[in-house]
C-alpha cells in the first residue's frame, strides 16, 4: 500500500472521531477521501488544476494529523488553511506548530496576500489557535453550516501577509532606546 493510500485511511478515520464530529458533519466516504488525497499536490508551486495542497504531520513514527491549503486563488491572492489532528495528539500544540510552519511556507513560497480560516463558532480550541497564530476574527457567518441538520455559525479569521506568524513579532523597546 502506498503512503498516500495509508494517509487517506488515517484521514478517513480521523473524520469519524467524536472531536471532529462535534463541529463538522463532513464525513466523506473512504473512496472520496482516497481520491482527494491522491489528487492533492504537496508543492505550493504546482500549477495543477486541483487548488488544494496537503501535508501530513509525522511525530516520531506516527502520523499525528494533516494541514492543508485549499481554495487557493492566485487572482484574489487568498487561500484557506485548515488542520485535522488525531484525537490522541490533540491538546499538545501539534496543530498550532504545524499550522505556523504552513503559514510560513505559504507566505515564503507564494504571492498570496491573505490566508483565511473558517471555524465553527463553538470550537474554542481552534479559535484560540487561530488567534495565537496572528489570525484576526473578521466576521461571523450566521447559520453558515449544517451540523446534524441544524444551522450553526462559523467564525471567519484572516491573516494578512504582513501580520503573519511567519515574521517574529517585535516586543519590548528597540535597541539603543
Amino acid at each position: 500500500m502506498t503512503p498516500r493510500v495509508e494517509y487517506a485511511r488515517l484521514m478517513f478515520r480521523w473524520t469519524r472521531q467524536p472531536s471532529f464530529k462535534r463541529f463538522s458533519d463532513g464525513r466523506p466516504s473512504l473512496a472520496k477521501t482516497k481520491k482527494r488525497v491522491m489528487q492533492e499536490a504537496h508543492s505550493l508551486k504546482s500549477r495543477d488544476k486541483f487548488p488544494s495542497r496537503r501535508w501530513f504531520i509525522k511525530l516520531g513514527d506516527e502520523i499525528a494529523g494533516t494541514v492543508s491549503v485549499h481554495r487557493m486563488s492566485r487572482v484574489s491572492g487568498t487561500a484557506e488553511v485548515g488542520a485535522l489532528i488525531a484525537e490522541e495528539f490533540q491538546g499538545r500544540g501539534v496543530g498550532g506548530r504545524a499550522l505556523r510552519m504552513l503559514v510560513k511556507k505559504v507566505f515564503a513560497e507564494t504571492r498570496l496576500r491573505k490566508l483565511l480560516a473558517y471555524v465553527n463558532e463553538k470550537n474554542l480550541a481552534s479559535r484560540r489557535m487561530a488567534e495565537r497564530l496572528g489570525f484576526r476574527q473578521e466576521g461571523l457567518l450566521r447559520k453558515q453550516q449544517l451540523l446534524r441538520g441544524k444551522p450553526v455559525n462559523e467564525a471567519v479569521y484572516g491573516l494578512l501577509r504582513r501580520r503573519s506568524a511567519a515574521r517574529p513579532r517585535r516586543t519590548g523597546r528597540r535597541a539603543g532606546s
